[in-house]
């Protein structure tokens, strides 16, 4: 199985192995260069950005009769946005229709950012940053846990704005200083939240009951009737929030409900099925997180609940690596199966 975040000249676990020494020696020792590189980076690694084009590809055949197309980066300058640069791709229906993705790891940050070079040591905020140095965890669960999350199986999959790096505000806003924290599973039920509701989320208490939706209320900044000029304004302007909401609201429209993106896009192993109903599994748990208990999650205050990872214990943490590690090998050998399948095709016509 294929890991983007090293150089991949070797074999693989000869790769797998240098890499887990190479890293837990960085996390001991942080003053030296980081050694993951982040598979998002394209300059780091262009074929994986060619892979999840040659996957998406695919599965639209596979599921939609519709008129998108999966265009994978270029380096060519588009006239009507600055430059979407190399690391975007392009989903197009027509040339007046498109909208520009970029991936994102969802295993937890592992890059240099974990660093604080201020005060020359490692944030505790970050998990892998917690498990070793306050608990005393393993360096190589850790490697092991940034190996296979970098496989092709470990992204998700959003919309760019236009504006100062191209970078996606959603994904920026879940990170580790909101309620989710950066959690695969807390993202995916934002998804499940969005897509099984959204045609009834702006009635009366359906509306207050999802406010607290971030991905919903990126949506719904796009509804701002006058946007604020864009002078270096960090993404955070009216403009940038319309761009990135409507872009959100076009990639998810592209499915019809919260079952239909899981099974598009893999994530099985990240769901509970019930009923006919797919529900996401808590990466500490494994149990389901619904309409139910929802607001457990978001209620980050109470300290009453321990699986919000800000409170995890070293059992809680190792509990969500090991499970991270197990999902995202499932999803990557389907998604890897799928392209390969798909080149061999191909090679047959």
């Amino acid at each position: 199985m294929k890991s983007y975040c090293w150089d991949n000249k070797g074999k693989e676990e000869t790769e797998k192995y240098e890499f887990v020494k190479k890293y837990a020696e960085w996390i001991e020792e942080p003053q030296g260069t980081c050694p993951f590189e982040d598979p998002d980076e394209v300059g780091n690694n262009p074929q994986f950005y060619s892979d999840i084009t040659k996957f998406l590809t695919k599965q639209k055949g596979n599921y939609f009769d519709k008129e998108w197309k999966f265009k994978e980066p270029t380096n060519l300058e588009d006239k009507s946005r600055k430059k979407p640069g190399d690391r975007t791709i392009t989903v197009q229906k027509d040339e007046n229709d498109y909208l520009y993705l970029t991936s994102d790891q969802f295993g937890f940050s592992a890059n240099k950012d974990i660093y604080d070079n201020k005060n020359d040591r490692l944030k505790n905020q970050y998990p892998f940053v917690k498990y070793v140095k306050n608990y005393g965890g393993s360096d190589s669960l850790v490697g092991d846990t940034i190996w296979y999350t970098r496989t092709i199986g470990g992204s998700f999959l959003w919309p760019k704005v236009d504006q100062n790096g191209w970078r996606s505000l959603y994904n920026t806003n879940r990170g580790v200083r909101s309620y989710i924290e950066d959690r695969v599973d807390l993202t995916l039920y934002e998804i499940k939240e969005y897509l099984d509701y959204r045609n009834i989320i702006n009635q009366g208490s359906e509306k207050e009951e999802h406010k607290n939706n971030l991905l919903y209320n990126t949506i719904e900044k796009a509804n701002i009737k006058e946007a604020s000029a864009c002078k270096d304004c960090n993404n955070e302007c009216d403009r940038c929030h319309k761009v990135e909401g409507n872009d959100l609201k076009k990639w998810l429209s592209i499915f019809e409900n919260f079952k239909q993106y899981v099974d598009f896009l893999c994530f099985d192993d990240f769901v509970n099925k019930e009923d006919d109903e797919y529900y996401p599994k808590d990466i500490f748990t494994g149990k389901s997180i619904t309409k139910d208990n929802i607001s457990e999650y978001r209620e980050k205050g109470k300290s009453k609940y321990k699986f919000i990872q800000n409170k995890a214990t070293k059992n809680d943490l190792e509990k969500a690596f090991y499970n991270l590690i197990f999902w995202t090998i499932a999803r990557s050998a389907r998604m890897e199966t799928i392209i390969s399948n798909n080149d061999k095709k191909n090679q047959t016509k």
